[in-house]
């Protein structure tokens, strides 16, 4: 390149006047040292630390590094992977850092040398290893160091080397397969330093040429004819292209200087063959003496070595100085340059230089062609110079240092171009015009970029195509012929040819038809026949692209749209006329895009001037009302004239008046556009005005026109009646005001009549009315100085309101609010607090008239009385704090004044007022007599307080200072006695507690969802309000299923909160009503001579306390009482009185209240006892009677002694009462550490009996027996259904309609369900509905929950949206207690967060919870099986339940059965107890496993135990039922099957026992098989050990283990009862009851309490288990490592939280409460209760038993109650009290925990919710078996619609949902189908 031309370009850089690009910069804290590229990023370092960024200079991980020491170089691979870092800290040291994040992996650092370095230079090869050269004083070093850990390395040796030597080592590089250096060396003499390259040959393994370094190659470089430099300084070292050697030198002058590295290398070459191979000439060593070559070795050149002198060898430099010319000669860019880089990518290289002129700081980008010419490509103006560039093959930017800035330069910036003619004008080689992309880009980037003309170089505009011409330039559609085509001309080129299978497509708004290009021309044309269908409107503006399908890119864009025109789509003159294009046909009444398609009168258009308003006809509003309407008078005849424009009247165009609907009148029209409408007959009318649309309609030849309104909306005309509108003068008058009504008051017959239907004089001024009037006003009395509103009633009281001057009660102003024209005046009379005096006043109104003003007064009506209200008395004087009392007021004059202002409030009295404690309570008014006054009273927060009675009249206050009211604490409770009911009811049950008089009149409901309707009754309390009576209420449609259960009842204490009947302690149990049939026939005769205990039979006696049965025993008019003795479950007996022989008694029997017996009142035989005598009475002597008085006197005083001591220690009793609870828990902890021992032994055993299940890592999740969603979701969503509930099946299509309109209903359903406004005006129109119940809002949460699966981020916005509602109703009902809130499930919302927790929580229970849930499964369930299980009653040995614990004694023997899984005949062994050591069959030892079965263990309990050993974890479903297995015993070759009832089964009675293995009596040697009929059979062998188990010890259970083969699915077993039901069983009569190890009567009979025996059974279990349990705990309320916190909780949480802070909530424990009801109790109770509902297992009565005082454990530890112990408190909570308190501060630090957790955003969480769903919920419906249909889901939610359609609509119009209220009123009139039917 000339010098000339280089001037010249920068002359154009320094003008400005070239492109410049931008740039990136990020600024570090100090000054930047060394950069390193890679195609991945750059790795800067200062003087102690290394930074990471990101190829656009984002910081990254790791950053920054201190390695330690001074930095003195750094270097990565290409691709980054690894970072070099060279440290200066007394001696060198370089370490290899992961690129990823600067850390240094083991032995990856080196220490080079320990001496510091003056020069040091480090770069890398490939990805394999790294090079440095350094000098050392006095040595020069090489090393090369592979990241393997391996280092090959050269000194020079002092002793040849020139002393004081010292190079200076600037750059290294690798290229071509060589190492390389840039070096400065001294002078030989002088001072010009001379520039060297250094060649080193690479060693690509560490095993390799490990001399390598001895062959090293040197050459002096030149520039610019100089050999040797002053002082040099190098600016930039570069290679490109692995060829081409840049250096900037900066010296005497500053050169850049171009080297050919294959010339470099040929010279080496030629000096390796001259002074090593030939041995001629001198080394040429600088840093040595002079020496001459040696030569005779053999080898190549990077192999050979010279073993032969101490001198390593060899080493040669080329004699002669390579010298190259000056790059650039330009002294303007040379003089300030600082620092040059070299870029070569697609096949051009480009040189950035970096220079300085005038301050001004620049980098400029050149196109070096043909290593000699530079062409400018590029500028960029920087605020500080750069010291340093860098780039590496496949990095995207040119890296600078710039001080503390590190630069990044993209290498073009192509994409800035956004057309074709400015992209090959930027001057760029490496950007060019991808033409089918539509886009500025590199080559590689482009498509088919070597096809003809789809890459467009620099230069080649010609072949553009930046314009396409459109024929017609806008396209009339009602002009132009068929088929509708446009024609396409492309400027200055059309574009490119297609390619096979490729088509070009014209795109109007996204409509496409092909492109035909004419072959050798410009031009093309394409069809807007698809857009020409789209053009509904008068104009339709378009988008127009020409789109490619090989690129699917729209190639070309017309920067302006395209316009299609449909002239006759316009229907309105106004409409036409907007666009210049089309015109409108006068009197065709049509619009068109050319005159000649009018077929008569003139064709209006714009294109000469004007607008619509100049040519259209237009109706004009009415200029003398405000709202330019017409008015015109009815029932009478009166023409109408209309201002009009434009309205001309060519021949045959006549006009018609239209009135709505109602008449159509003919019209003229005058020349001053007056349109008269000729109203006769007159326009009729029903009442006083009706508002009509007015519209004026032109005619010609038959057509019509209605020609527009001139206003923004539609005219209308008021047709007024004036008769009705008023019946008197002034209100007549009145109407004329400002509504264009011509009215006027007709004296001869005193009517109001228009002024044109008035045959005399009209009257149009009020002083012509007659004289104003008083009719009535209200109300007549008020308290003196309250504020009073009065409506007074009248006629001609004025016109408008400003004819009323004054109204006046007496001397009292009534200032006037509300008016209606001369009949009513609302006004309100000022308060006047002074004002006191009861009094009688006049009213008095002075109205101003046309004639002067008048006065007029009530004299002739009334007086209006002011009158004092006067407190009595008030009861009752105390409620609880939660209000809801009622209280009556009596007094006086309560019902005057404005009875709607009437108040009643509860104040602090004056005394205590000043210290604001008790605020004002309102006490909300239910009845207002004029003498009584009742209300309920509203809650206060706590504090107790005494406040007057205040009640409010008119804002006047009233009260009585000595009446008070006290607010006391609300009731607590404690406990229920006893815990059990009747259906019958009528029975005591007596609540303990405190302050439970603080209510008054409480009254008790059954309010149990499954049970029918019950009656309340009353209670009443204790003179203390320590105990609560009630009479337990009536119970209707009991089912036999809900014995047993604990229902849920009300107290109704006011408005106090109800006690929790989920409470152990408050728990009522609902069992069967006792029945009693007669006295038993042994006791229907006494003797008189000895009288004894009647026995009367009966059944379900034990169902309540002896106390409640009463029996009387009546004779004629007499009756007696038989006090009860005794009683049993069947029978109870008493003692009647002496009666003489003969007498008979009829007997009766009442329960409570409510039962008697007989039930129908009539005595047969069975309820009567007659007196007898077993001989004739004589004579008794008269001592016998002396001797029976004084024994008599006797008995009496020694009950006195017995008495007295019994009172005290019945006193002493109860206060040593709480000293046993303490005692009792105590006794259970001492207990518990007792067993601490044997427990840790049993825990043992069930560790290794659970085996795997329990390994922490090897518990696998394909291993657990998990239910797939659909079926968990079905159990929790559905519990009562099955598979079959539509859900789970596709959409049924309705009667009477076909499966396409189905599909359209659904869709358009869908639409309004997925609104969420609707939706939830939906749900709460349902739920005020009566007869929608329980069960339906419990189905339309499911029903919802299933429509929303695939959306659950709709479905917690609705959920949001339904409890927000939910809990601002709840708390606006002073009612209801605020903890009581979420707590059942009574609405949509809280069944809907029910089975949200169920969806949103499923992949944590998948993933965390549901493993330990398992676990703690199989460990109770093992528990349970180490000892005898009732398989009758369910009660167990083992157990955690006082419920299902068997109290008899048991004594039971182990049998261990060794199950041999071989090929051979499987055998079933008893052998004896001498050859119970007997080794097994070595070659049969590994096939052999351990289970244990017990000889009280019936048939089907044992088959059940082999089953589980067999199968071990798979799901029940897929194992065989037990009806399908049979176990036999053997005798030699025949098999006796053994069943749990045969013939042998043992009888006692009417009760049979069910057959064990001990009954069986298996012998010695004797031969048994478990066989599956189906499948064959796995062989084990039995050997049983006898031992008979002392009371606790702990035996091992059964250990499951998986059998390879496909097991045939069948039904499973549910409980023990199921277990018997499941087996085939002989023929028994009806009549016999079966038992299996106690009878259940036996079970019953005894004393439910808990004795040291059973309590030590009961914490042995808990204590064995205790571990697992306390696992489940903390899967729950902790976040497991690794793991993160549920999302779903934390939104709920937060949702709560916000909620509260909304409704002003701030006790924390109410928040706690509400979060315990959503979360715990709702979803994961539920799930503890009921593992079944996760996993396919079978869940007995025993174990569900057990996992409920589990549960009720948990329950306790969320509560912020403190439990209180008592003697009633059951064991299933005295078992875990010491857990519960630890367990308490882990929920309270887990809600904590969750609080403190940051809050996601809502996109966050919809990201989450898709990805659920798309992982867990939407995969199921391409699998087998059960899953959902939303289809389905959304046309039950329907039926609902229909079903509640009108209070649906009426909903939606209350609350303005028009367009929602229409769809759905749309959709029911076309899918109006019979819900039933559907």
């Amino acid at each position: 390149m000339s010098g000339g031309l280089f001037c010249c370009l920068l002359v154009l850089c320094i003008l400005g006047g070239v492109r410049s690009q931008s740039l990136i910069s990020s600024t570090l804290s100090s000054t930047v040292t060394y950069l390193a590229v890679s195609s991945n990023g750059v790795f800067v370092s200062t003087a102690n630390q290394v930074h990471r960024f990101s190829s656009t200079l984002q910081q990254l991980e790791g950053s920054p590094d201190t390695p330690g020491g001074t930095i003195d170089g750094i270097a990565s691979t290409p691709d980054g992977e690894w970072c070099v870092v060279c440290t200066d800290d007394g001696g060198v040291t370089c370490s290899v850092l992961n690129g990823s994040n600067l850390q240094a992996p083991a032995n990856r650092t080196v220490d080079l040398n320990s001496g510091t370095a003056t020069s040091l230079v480090v770069f890398t090869v490939d990805g394999n290893s790294f090079y440095t050269g350094s000098f050392v004083n006095p040595r020069i070093l090489y090393h090369q160091y592979w990241f393997a850990g391996s280092t090959l390395s050269r000194a020079t040796n002092p002793a040849n080397q020139i002393a004081s030597f010292t190079r200076v080592f600037v750059s290294g590089f690798f290229a071509s397969g060589y190492a390389y250096y840039v070096v400065i060396d001294p002078p030989p003499s002088g001072n010009q330093n001379r520039l060297r390259i250094i060649r080193v040959c690479n060693d690509s393994a560490v095993d390799s040429a490990t001399d390598s370094f001895n062959n090293q190659y040197e050459l002096t470089l030149g520039c610019d004819g100089n050999n040797a430099f002053f002082n040099p300084t190098l600016r930039g070292v570069s290679v490109i292209n692995e060829e081409t050697l840049l250096i900037a030198i900066s010296a005497d002058s500053n050169d850049i200087c171009s080297y050919s590295l294959s010339q470099i290398n040929s010279l080496m070459d030629t000096a390796y063959q001259s002074c090593v191979i030939n041995g001629t000439g001198n080394k040429n060593i600088v840093w040595q003496s002079s020496a001459s070559c040696s030569g005779g070795l053999t080898g190549s050149i990077c192999s050979i070595s010279d073993s032969r002198g101490a001198n390593p060898a060899p080493a040669v430099g080329v004699s002669n100085p390579l010298t190259s010319t000056g790059l650039v000669t330009n002294n303007t860019i040379l003089t300030g340059l600082t620092a040059i880089v070299g870029v070569s990518i697609d096949d051009n290289d480009f040189i950035y230089f970096a220079f300085s002129v005038n301050s001004n700081n620049y980098i400029n980008k050149y196109h070096l062609v043909n290593s000699t010419t530079l062409t400018f490509v590029s500028e960029v103006t920087l605020t500080s110079s750069i010291t340093v560039l860098k780039w590496t093959q496949g990095s995207e930017y040119v890296y600078g240092i710039s001080g503390s800035n590190v630069i990044a330069l993209k290498i073009e910036d192509c994409s800035s171009a956004t057309s074709c003619s400015e992209c090959v004008s930027l001057g760029d080689p490496l950007c060019g015009w991808c033409m089918i992309e539509n886009k500025c880009s590199r080559r590689p980037f482009c498509q088919d970029s070597y096809q003809e003309r789809r890459y467009l170089t620099q230069g080649d505009s010609n072949n553009c195509f930046d314009t396409v011409s459109i024929n017609p330039s806008t396209y009339v559609i009602d002009t132009e012929q068929e088929p509708h085509q446009v024609n396409l001309t492309f400027s200055p080129a059309p574009p490119p040819p297609t390619i096979t299978e490729e088509e070009y497509f014209c795109v109007f708004n996204g409509i496409m038809s092909p492109l035909e290009l004419s072959m050798g021309t410009n031009t093309g044309s394409c069809s807007v026949e698809g857009i020409v269908s789209q053009v509904t409107g008068i104009q339709l503006d378009t988008t127009f692209s020409i789109y490619s399908n090989r690129t699917n890119v729209n190639f070309y864009t017309r920067p302006s749209n395209y316009t299609f025109y449909n002239c006759p789509t316009a229907t309105e003159c106004s409409a036409c006329l907007q666009s210049e294009t089309c015109g409108w046909c006068q009197l065709d009444f049509t619009c068109t895009g050319q005159n000649s398609s009018c077929t008569t009168g003139e064709w209006f258009n714009i294109k000469d001037g004007g607008d619509a308003r100049s040519f259209c006809p237009f109706l004009e509003p009415n200029s003398v009302t405000s709202d330019g309407r017409y008015t015109q008078a009815a029932n009478v005849v009166k023409n109408l004239t209309l201002s009009t424009s434009n309205t001309g009247s060519p021949p045959g165009l006549t006009y018609e008046c239209v009135y709505g609907t109602i008449a159509n009148r003919t019209a003229t029209v005058s020349s001053d556009n007056r349109v008269t409408c000729i109203n006769n007959p007159g326009l009729m009318i029903g009442g006083s005005t009706q508002n009509v649309l007015l519209s004026l309609t032109q005619v010609f030849n038959g057509n019509r026109y209605t020609i527009e309104t001139n206003a923004p909306t539609n005219l209308n005309v008021t047709l007024y009646d004036c008769p009705s509108l008023a019946l008197g003068c002034s209100s007549c008058l009145a109407q004329r005001i400002g509504t264009g009504f011509n009215c006027s008051w007709c004296t001869s017959n005193n009517q109001c009549r228009d002024i044109s239907d008035c045959s005399d004089s009209p009257v149009i001024s009020t002083g012509s009315c007659p004289q104003p009037n008083i009719t009535d006003f209200n109300p007549k009395t008020g308290p003196p100085s309250g504020r009073i509103t009065i409506i007074i009633n009248g006629t001609n009281l004025g016109t408008q309101r400003s004819d009323i001057e004054s109204v006046m009660i007496g001397s009292r102003n009534c200032v006037v609010g509300e008016y209606e024209a001369g009949k009513k005046i609302m006004c309100t009379i000022d308060p006047d607090a002074s004002d006191n005096m009861d009094r009688n006043e006049t009213i008095m109104i002075r109205v101003t008239r046309s004639s002067g003003s008048v006065t007029v007064n009530s004299m002739d009506i009334a007086q209006f009385q002011f009158l004092t209200p006067v407190i009595r008395s008030v009861s009752p004087t105390f409620g609880p704090f939660s209000g809801g009392t009622r209280i009556r007021i009596q007094g006086t004059n309560f019902d005057i004044g404005n009875k709607e202002m009437t108040k009643v409030m509860l104040r602090e009295s004056s005394s205590r007022k000043k210290r604001n404690t008790c605020p004002d309570v309102n006490c909300d008014i239910t009845r207002l007599t004029n003498t009584e006054i009742n209300c309920l009273t509203g809650s206060i927060n706590g504090s107790e307080c005494t406040r007057n009675i205040i009640v409010s009249v008119n804002q006047a206050l009233f009260s009585n200072t000595s009446i008070s009211y006290e607010y006391r604490p609300d009731p607590t409770f404690n406990s229920i006695s006893p815990v059990i009911t009747i259906p019958a009811g009528g029975i005591k049950l007596v609540f303990s507690g405190d302050n439970l008089n603080s209510v008054q009149s409480p009254t008790i409901t059954i309010n149990h969802s499954g049970l029918g309707s019950s009656s309340t009754e009353p209670c009443v309390f204790n003179v203390n309000g320590t105990t609560l009576t009630c009479n337990a209420p009536n119970i209707t449609n009991v089912a036999n299923s809900d014995y047993g259960m604990n229902i849920e009842y009300i107290l109704m204490l006011d408005g106090a909160e109800s006690p929790d009947y989920n409470d152990a302690a408050l728990r009522l149990t609902l069992q069967r009503n006792p029945m009693f049939t007669g006295i038993d026939p042994e006791s229907r005769s006494i003797s008189v001579d000895d009288i004894n205990d009647i026995t009367i039979k009966g059944m379900n006696v034990e169902s309540v306390r002896p106390s409640e049965i009463n029996i009387t025993l009546r004779d004629n008019s007499d009756v007696h009482v038989c006090t009860v003795r005794t009683s049993s479950n069947t029978e109870i007996t008493c003692r009647p009185p002496n009666k003489e022989s003969g007498t008979t008694l009829s007997v009766t029997v009442r329960v409570g209240r409510n039962l008697v017996f007989p039930p129908n009142g009539t005595s047969g035989p069975e309820w009567t006892l007659t007196y007898t005598r077993a001989s004739d009475p004589g004579n008794v002597p008269l001592i016998a009677g002396a001797s029976a008085g004084a024994v008599l006197v006797l008995v009496a005083i020694v009950l006195l002694i017995l008495i007295i001591p019994l009172v005290y220690c019945l006193r002493r009793q109860a206060k040593q009462q709480d000293m046993r609870v303490t005692h009792l828990l105590s006794q259970m902890e001492s207990m518990e550490l007792d067993m601490a021992d044997q427990c840790k032994q049993a825990f043992a055993e069930l560790q290794t009996d659970l085996g795997e299940l329990v390994a922490e890592d090897s518990l696998d999740m394909q291993q657990l027996p998990f239910h797939d969603f659909p079926t968990y979701a079905t159990k929790v969503f559905f519990p009562a259904a099955n598979t079959n509930h539509p859900v789970l099946s596709p959409p049924k299509v309705p009667h009477g309609m076909t499966h396409d309109s189905m599909c359209v209903l659904l869709d358009e359903f869908r639409e309004l369900v997925f609104d969420k406004k609707f939706l939830v005006a939906f749900i709460r129109t349902l739920e005020s509905r009566p007869k929608f119940n329980l069960q339906d809002k419990s189905t339309m949460a499911s029903l919802l929950m299933v429509a929303c699966l695939k959306d659950i981020s709709y479905s917690t916005e609705v959920l949001e949206a339904l409890l927000g509602n939910l809990i601002r109703r709840s708390l606006s009902n002073t009612k209801n207690h605020p903890k009581l809130l979420l707590r059942r499930t009574e609405s949509v919302a809280e069944k809907l967060l029910t089975n949200w927790f169920c969806v949103t929580l499923y992949p944590y229970m998948l993933e965390c919870a549901g493993a330990p849930l398992f676990v703690l499964f199989k460990a109770v369930k093992a528990q349970l099986e180490k000892g005898p299980i009732d398989v009758i009653t369910g009660d167990a040995r083992n157990s955690l339940s006082e419920e299902k614990l068997l109290r008899q004694p048991l004594d039971f023997k182990v049998m261990e059965c060794e199950v041999e899984m071989g090929n051979s005949h499987t055998l079933l062994r008893h052998t004896r107890k001498e050859d119970a050591g007997v080794e097994p069959d070595p070659s049969n030892a590994d096939d052999i496993q351990t289970i244990k079965v017990m000889d009280t263990d019936s048939v089907s309990q044992t088959k059940e135990k082999l089953l589980d050993f067999i199968y071990g974890n798979r799901p029940v479903s897929k194992r065989p039922s037990i009806a399908e297995v049979e176990l036999e015993l053997c005798r030699g070759n025949a098999g006796i099957p053994l069943k749990d009832q045969d013939t042998t089964s043992r009888r006692e009675g009417e009760w049979m026992r069910i057959n064990t293995l001990g009954h069986f009596n298996i012998l010695e040697m004797a031969e048994a098989a478990i066989a599956d009929p189906k499948k064959p059979i796995p062989r084990f062998r039995l050997t049983a050990r006898n031992q008979t188990l002392s009371p606790g010890r702990p035996v091992s259970g059964a250990v499951g283990y998986d059998v390879p083969g496909t097991i045939v699915a069948s039904a499973s077993i549910t409980s023990q009862t199921s277990l018997l039901a499941s087996v085939n069983s002989p023929s028994f009569d009806t009549n016999t009851r079966l038992f299996h190890l106690v009878k259940p009567e036996a079970n019953e009979g005894d004393q439910k309490i808990v004795s040291e025996v059973f309590l030590t059974r009961l914490l042995s279990t808990k204590r064995i288990i205790q571990s697992y349990v306390d696992d489940l705990f903390h899967a729950i309320f902790s976040v497991p490592a690794g793991k993160s916190l549920p999302r779903a909780i934390k939104i709920v949480f937060d949702f709560l939280d916000a909620q509260a802070a909304e409704n002003g909530i701030t006790d924390p424990e109410i928040l706690h409460t509400w979060k315990t009801n959503t979360l715990p109790l709702r979803f994961w109770v539920n799930l503890i209760k009921n593992p079944d509902f996760v996993f396919d297992i079978n869940k007995s009565a025993t174990i569900d038993a057990c996992f409920t005082v589990i549960a009720q454990a948990y329950i306790d530890a969320c509560s912020t109650a403190e439990v209180r112990y008592t003697k009633d408190t059951p064991s299933a909570r005295l078992l875990y009290a010491n857990e519960v308190k630890q367990y308490k501060e882990e929920v309270l630090q887990y809600y904590r925990d969750i609080m403190a957790q940051p809050q996601p955003t809502a996109e966050d969480n919809k990201s989450y919710f898709q990805e659920m769903a798309e992982n867990y919920f939407q995969s199921f419906e391409s699998k087998e078996g059960l899953h959902f249909h939303s289809d389905s889901a959304l046309l039950e939610i329907y039926r609902y619609a229909i079903q509640y359609g009108d209070d649906i609509m009426e909903t939606l119009t209350e609350e303005r949902l028009t367009l929602m209220g229409a769809q759905f009123n749309s959709l029911r009139q076309k899918y109006n189908v019979n819900s039933s039917a559907m």
